[in-house]
């Protein structure tokens, strides 16, 4: 499968969890397993390094509610 661009900025979305997979997959129309799978290749090339939330500035829940 060829990864275009909205697929790329898709999986950057997800993998930083600002948006839900299986509502990207029916905006991409993939199959939700499709891109799960997608996914999960894109995560193992790009491991989160032990001090990644150092730098993490944005308020999350329970605190930006």
């Amino acid at each position: 499968m060829v990864i275009t661009p909205d697929i790329e900025e898709a999986l950057a979305l997800l993998y930083t969890g600002q948006v839900n997979v299986a509502v990207k997959a029916e905006e991409l129309d993939l199959p939700l397993e499709l891109l799960k799978a997608i996914l999960d290749k894109y995560i193992a090339r790009n491991p989160i390094s032990p001090d990644g939330w150092d730098a993490d500035i944005e308020l999350s829940w329970p605190y930006a509610a």
